[in-house]
């Protein structure tokens, strides 16, 4: 499952890369390394945003689940999912699993 999801964010990323004014160099092919928000990230508050709802809305295609992504236990967590491609795949692998 955690491959699939990688890909969903990955997919995402370029995505939303592709809607910025200045395209970003490493989210033209991210990987399981590329830091997404945070230091070093590639991404600001509403690109953030837009990610979120980009893989929200695959998520209920791919998967047939809603699922939201800020909650209180994401901002509540010692390290942020957010910071990496592989973080924000471990923590919509724990989401899902609670569906």
């Amino acid at each position: 499952m955690k491959t699939k999801l990688i890909n969903i964010i990955i997919a995402s990323l370029k995505e939303v890369n592709s809607t910025l004014e200045e395209i970003d160099a490493e989210l033209k092919k991210p990987t399981v390394d590329t830091k997404i928000f945070g230091d070093q990230g590639h991404l600001d508050s509403l690109g953030l945003v837009t990610l979120i709802s980009i893989i929200e809305s695959k998520i209920s295609e791919e998967y047939d689940k809603e699922i939201v992504i800020v909650t209180e236990k994401a901002m509540s967590k010692k390290s942020s999912p957010f910071k990496s491609v592989q973080s924000l795949a471990d923590f919509l692998d724990e989401l899902l699993q609670e569906k």
